[in-house]
């Protein structure tokens, strides 16, 4: 039961599919600090929802990600 409740805690879920928190760090981080765009990483990575990581941002970044679209690659 603890176990259940760790992995649920540690991971978001989408679409069937389970991200680790550590994972989705790396990527705010990555695009944050302008290694990769979020279209760039989404292929990278095969993350399939197109607001997947833009939630990421919102939840986990330092950044006003409000006004942004230099996120996206042109």
């Amino acid at each position: 039961m603890m176990n259940e409740i760790l992995r649920r805690r540690n991971k978001a879920h989408n679409h069937g599919n389970y991200y680790k928190l550590s994972f989705m760090l790396k990527v705010v981080h990555d695009i944050e600090h302008g290694k990769i765009t979020m279209t760039s990483c989404r292929k990278k990575y095969g993350i399939l929802g197109h607001s997947t990581i833009r939630r990421w941002l919102d939840t986990y970044g330092v950044l006003d990600w409000s006004n942004k679209e230099s996120i996206y690659e042109q």
